[in-house]
This record gives C-alpha cells, structure tokens and sequence, in this order.
C-alpha cells in the first residue's frame, strides 16, 4: 500500500469485495465517549464513525452485485 502526505494513494485488489474513497465520516458522541473512556475501559483496537460518504471506485468481475 502507498501513501502520500496521509492519504492511501493504492491498495492491493480485493478478490471478492468493492474499493470504496471514503469521503467523509461522521464522528457521535458514542464515538468520543469510547475513544474518551467516558463510559468505562474501551477495547481498544477502535475504529471511530460509523455514518460515512464514500464512491465506490472498484468492484471485481467476480461481485454478482453491490
């Protein structure tokens, strides 16, 4: 994988799945209170925002549909 200035510039493609260029993401305040521990101890690895923009940019000839 390539980056540039913090941007994936390339990534290996997928057998069986889309590419999609995340656009925007939306952080909630369920988000900060895990990433804070504000609710108790997080298992961290974490992975914030759930509500996200994207474009899909590849799909294999093997995906029936997306």
């Amino acid at each position: 994988m390539a980056q540039s200035e913090g941007y994936l510039t390339s990534c290996p493609r997928p057998l069986d799945q889309r590419i999609l260029r995340l656009s925007r993401c939306g952080v909630c305040s369920s988000d900060v209170h895990t990433l804070t521990q504000g609710w108790g101890e997080s298992m961290l690895s974490l992975i914030m925002g759930h509500e996200i923009i994207s474009t899909v940019t590849y799909v294999r000839d093997e995906v029936p549909e997306f």
